[in-house]
């Protein structure tokens, strides 16, 4: 479970059960994808709502949800529904996650931006608590959707200078990880090139590569994928 101590029980709204406790392990690192996009631009869509009244194929229809598919709510968030640019719902996340030991923080940038407001929002407010002096989880980017551009984008907006540099998550190298296919292409620049370290995503639908990033998995128990710079992840 990391380099963090989890002593957890829980039950969620349909009766189910679970428990997780670990002790301190130095050679595994854990982390978990968060999302920038949430936002009430569209209004509030709760797919449980949707559930309740047996409608939850518009989410995806689009017969009662504006512009879908769209971004929808799983139920209603401790925090209430939100956007991702709110730094007092950034704060609680980080104490959150501080509290539980995570090494890592992955912004999921799969689509075809990276939500910059949000990133720096959060980006300052984890700034603040480690100059505070809070061990904050490190933060690495996931890109998808055009590769190329996205990664140039996130390199020019945030890796260029080293302003967010003790943020970033470098397992134990010295260049911040990215998951990104975009060092593949020649299009890329050598400059962004050499600043990560590249990590190409594991599709479950895909071969497997034991050295690739993996986002979900269709097995369980969970498949293990191992990092020849770092260990388990």
């Amino acid at each position: 479970f990391g380099s963090g101590f989890l002593n957890t029980a829980a039950t969620d709204d349909y009766g189910r059960s679970f428990s997780a406790t670990g002790g301190y392990d130095e050679n595994t690192y854990v982390g978990i994808f968060y999302f920038l996009w949430n936002s009430s631009a569209y209004g509030v869509h709760d797919v449980s709502e949707y559930e309740k009244r047996g409608e939850v194929e518009s989410v995806l229809t689009g017969d009662t949800v504006p512009r879908a598919p769209n971004f929808t709510y799983w139920g209603k968030p401790l925090y209430d529904y939100y956007s991702s640019t709110d730094t007092w719902v950034i704060r609680k996340h980080l104490e959150l996650f501080m509290n539980a030991g995570l090494d890592f923080i992955a912004f999921d940038c799969t689509n075809s931006q990276f939500y910059s407001d949000a990133a720096y929002a959060f980006l300052d407010v984890a700034l603040e608590y480690q100059q505070m002096g809070y061990d904050v989880p490190k933060i690495m980017f996931m890109t998808n959707t055009e590769p190329v551009p996205r990664t140039t984008q996130i390199y020019n907006a945030l890796y260029q200078d080293d302003y967010y540099e003790s943020l970033w998550f470098k397992g134990t190298g010295d260049k911040p990880w990215i998951i990104s296919e975009a060092n593949n292409s020649s299009q890329l620049d050598s400059e962004i090139r050499d600043r990560f370290y590249f990590k190409k995503a594991q599709w479950p639908n895909e071969g497997r590569n034991e050295n690739n990033f993996p986002w979900m998995s269709w097995t369980y128990p969970q498949e293990t994928f191992r990092d020849g710079q770092v260990g388990n992840i």
